[in-house]
């Protein structure tokens, strides 16, 4: 590229005016861009340009603005990206320049949002989590998925009805693997969401330990573990929290018990959970008016006493178990007495239940606490708590007496929803 005088002489005469000549540079060409996208919010890299054309001093134009551009050939040119310039999913125009010259062509280099990052699998009551000895997902349960990117953040649907033709295999763009034991299966949707998947896993799961794997627009995630045991039953909670009040029902009436609508002994009421273990006469995606037992190994404690089962399984809906049981007449009343299931060596939650002969509202003498406080506790932001104790023990050496309190402020719904609250004769265990 450069410039010439040209000039005009007749013989001897004198030379005529001066006009310039250009040697213009060529006008670039790209034939290919290496990378040709980049996930947002990752980090700087180096951008490739191959084509034709390319002279020293050339530049590479991210949506026209110049990049720091270093000239290797006539056919490839390098520039460095930073990471400011990908933050957000979209797209960039890239163009070359040769000094003066007119513009390449461009090619269009992709943004494209993070892949599915997977950071918890949980029972979709219990939230029992990875590590605890009692963790574990059981085919035909219902789980969730918690992470990043697992599926459309702007398309929202709501929750999936398990009416004919069924749970959806996908949703909202994504769709979920289970590999256990070199066997895939597929789990059905109840919900997805960008930070949460709601599925059932099927019941041809086998058991054993595998990977789980999130694919959303066409990325899958890293494969995360998943313990599949036979059975891990997960209780349902009042407030969604896994531990507190359970959602148990009367068995006529299907009114859900609280502080002010107690169950009583030997009354024979519904418990709702998932993770009793695999069901294959039900369907994992499709809503029976006629389900069936599930029969596994089972015990239900009540204030630590079995109860007796009248019924054990699917309560029709994919992935939801119920279990039948009566309250044993000896349990001491409370406003929050212990609930647990063993299956084999698994326990599930503990939750709660009030209890109360006769029904009508719950009492807690000893803590002195009542239902309707409970409940009023509900509306409260915080509440201020104490308590004081005075005690003597006396061995056949000697007698030694001691005294404290505790005082502290909680929130009101934290009460309220039972969470740490255990009545006197019964026994809590929380996932911390």
């Amino acid at each position: 590229p450069g410039s010439a005088s040209i000039t005009v002489v007749n013989s001897a005469s004198a030379p005529s005016n001066a006009l310039t000549f250009a040697v213009t540079p060529p006008v670039p060409s790209i034939s290919s861009l290496s990378p040709s996208s980049a996930t947002a919010g990752g980090p700087a890299f180096t951008l490739n340009v191959s084509g034709t054309g390319f002279v020293a001093g050339a530049a590479i134009l991210w949506n026209g603005t110049p990049l720091p551009t270093t000239f290797a050939s006539a056919t490839l040119l390098s520039a460095a990206v930073s990471a400011s310039l990908i933050v957000a999913p979209g797209s960039a125009s890239i163009t070359v320049v040769n000094s003066a010259s007119a513009p390449s062509n461009a090619f269009t280099f992709a943004v494209t949002p993070p892949g599915p990052i997977i950071t918890g699998v949980q029972n979709n009551y219990s939230y029992l989590l990875p590590g605890q000895p009692n963790y574990g997902i059981g085919p035909g349960t219902l789980f969730v998925i918690t992470g990043s990117g697992l599926a459309s953040a702007t398309t929202v649907s709501g929750l999936q009805s398990s009416a004919a033709p069924g749970l959806p295999l996908s949703l909202n763009g994504a769709s979920v693997s289970v590999t256990v034991d070199g066997v895939t299966t597929h789990p059905a949707f109840y919900y997805a969401i960008a930070t949460q998947l709601a599925l059932v896993l099927p019941s041809s799961t086998p058991i054993g330990t595998g990977t789980v794997t999130v694919t959303y627009n066409r990325a899958s995630s890293p494969p995360a573990p998943i313990t599949v045991l036979q059975s891990a039953l997960g209780f349902d909670t009042l407030y969604g929290t896994g531990t507190g009040l359970g959602v148990a029902t009367d068995n006529s009436t299907g009114a859900i018990f609280n502080y002010g609508n107690c169950a009583a002994p030997g009354q024979t009421i519904v418990l709702w959970g998932s993770g009793l273990g695999a069901d294959p006469a039900d369907s994992d995606t499709t809503f029976t008016s006629a389900p069936h037992p599930v029969n596994v190994p089972l015990q239900i404690y009540v204030g630590g006493i079995q109860a007796v089962i009248e019924y054990q399984g699917a309560s029709g809906y994919p992935g939801v178990n119920q279990i039948d049981v009566t309250i044993p007449q000896e349990v001491q009343p409370g406003c929050a007495v212990a609930v647990a299931a063993v299956s084999g060596s698994i326990t599930s939650n503990t939750i709660t239940l009030p209890l109360n002969p006769g029904g009508g509202v719950c009492s807690d003498s000893i803590l002195g606490l009542t239902g309707s406080q409970l409940q009023a506790l509900n509306s409260e932001t915080n509440y201020n708590s104490g308590a004081v104790y005075v005690s003597q023990a006396t061995s056949s050496s000697e007698t030694t007496n001691s005294a404290g309190g505790s005082f502290e402020k909680v929130q009101g719904k934290q009460l309220a929803s039972g969470n740490g609250l255990a009545s006197p004769g019964s026994c809590i265990v929380n996932a911390t």
